[in-house]
């Protein structure tokens, strides 16, 4: 297993539709990234999205619609987390 790092916290999900980002994942030490979220304290993080690997040396875009369910779940969490060397 690599390091990993994690960037998030509590976002109010009943007004999120769709989460868009930019991401780079270049050299041969790229890992994994990952968007995760958990429905409320205590509940394990499930994995919304998912890069692996070198993606070549340019900036990338994604868009990730999370579940109704979750969207309308009060206290429900994302979180960003990033894996090098795995």
């Amino acid at each position: 297993m690599g390091d990993e790092a994690w960037l998030g916290g509590p976002i109010p999900l009943d007004c999120v539709g769709s989460i868009g980002f930019h991401y780079h994942m270049y050299g041969v030490s790229m890992g994994v990234l990952e968007l995760r979220h958990r429905a409320h304290e205590g509940a394990v993080w499930t994995t919304l999205w998912h890069a692996h690997g070198s993606a070549g040396d340019g900036w990338h875009h994604a868009i990730v619609r999370p579940p109704a369910p979750l969207r309308r779940t009060p206290g429900a969490l994302l979180r960003f987390v990033g894996v090098v060397g795995r």
